[in-house]
């Protein structure tokens, strides 16, 4: 229950309503359960008119604000919010399905190791490979990672933008449980977290 505190404010916006304390709202609730059409007296200076909904000065009927009552959520908002729960956990499970499904991608970072030694090559940090692997899925042939390097999937490189020459090879792995663990003490390359745009299908990065 709430009594409208602003005269002037249209009855629709919740500021214009002031809710009772806890006390005057169950007393209200607990008339209003008894008889919804009675008039009682709230205190020693206001009673209140249900059938009407006014609250009033007991002394000088006249001065008079509207009151009203709000419903408490019922079984249908409880079954409503359930379901919305239930769609988000829904969702949540998608998305982490669509997450295991992506391929992990990995840059050579010792050129002396053969392509067959696991330990030629690092795993790149999670935001790079699903990067990587958007722009794999969406047919992406040449991008830049980040403000230093781009990548070219025609020729599985990465390569400095500024220095092609300057490259390393990269590989794909099929959709596997989880991601490895970085190692921090791994040698990566320096990377910016700055400019994703596509490079020009004839772009060969020496801009």
């Amino acid at each position: 229950w709430s009594w409208k505190s602003d005269l002037y404010a249209d009855d629709a916006h919740d500021y214009a309503w002031t809710p009772y304390s806890d006390a005057d709202n169950a007393k209200l609730e607990a008339k209003y359960q008894e008889d919804p059409t009675q008039s009682f007296p709230m205190n020693g200076t206001y009673s209140v008119d249900l059938a009407d909904l006014w609250q009033y000065r007991t002394s000088e009927p006249h001065r008079r604000r509207p009151i009203r009552r709000v419903a408490a959520p019922g079984a249908d908002y409880e079954e409503e919010q359930e379901e919305k729960m239930d769609e988000e956990e829904a969702e949540e499970e998608e998305e982490e399905d669509e997450e295991e499904e992506e391929g992990r991608w990995f840059w050579k970072s010792d050129l002396d190791l053969s392509d067959k030694d696991p330990e030629a090559w690092t795993q790149y940090v999670e935001k790079d490979s699903k990067k990587i692997e958007t722009k794999y899925q969406e047919g992406k042939k040449r991008f830049k990672l980040n403000s230093k390097y781009s990548v070219d999937l025609t020729a599985f490189i990465q390569h400095q933008t500024r220095a092609r020459h300057r490259q390393r090879p990269i590989k794909r792995h099929p959709p596997a449980d989880g991601w490895e663990e970085e190692d921090e003490d791994e040698d990566e390359p320096d990377y910016d977290d700055e400019d994703d745009d596509d490079l020009d299908e004839d772009d060969d990065g020496d801009a």
